[in-house]
């Protein structure tokens, strides 16, 4: 399904914090030994290589400003607040929008905001 959505989508973007995260959960998984040492750079590749191909939301205080309401607004922490304001941001630009996230309380914020998620 999501494999799907992205191989039609005409363009990919996330907020810049999805780097920080991917690179967090690279280490978190190698701290835990469930990804091996060899497996590291291999992963780290394919989220380079991946990240090529993503259009960038940046951090400003628009996308602060409008985060810190999600946040109040949907009891989500300021992480995902801030992706939910890039997506918002892009909305409001008149970019069709699809919010993939597997994080149950950003999902239901993000359909509360009036986003297609995926998964759905």
């Amino acid at each position: 399904m999501v494999e799907t959505a992205v191989r039609d989508a005409t363009g990919l973007t996330a907020s810049r914090l999805t780097y920080v995260e991917a690179r967090a959960f690279i280490g978190r998984r190698s701290a835990e030994r469930s990804l091996r040492p060899s497996d590291v750079g291999v992963v780290r590749s394919a989220l380079t290589r991946w990240w090529s191909a993503v259009t960038v939301i940046d951090f400003d205080s628009t996308i602060a400003a409008s985060a810190g309401d999600a946040a109040e607004r949907h009891a989500i922490t300021g992480a995902d607040a801030i992706h939910l304001a890039s997506a918002l941001a892009l909305r409001g630009r008149g970019d069709t929008v699809v919010f993939a996230t597997w994080d149950t309380r950003l999902q239901v914020a993000a359909r509360r905001e009036g986003l297609e998620t995926l998964p759905r």
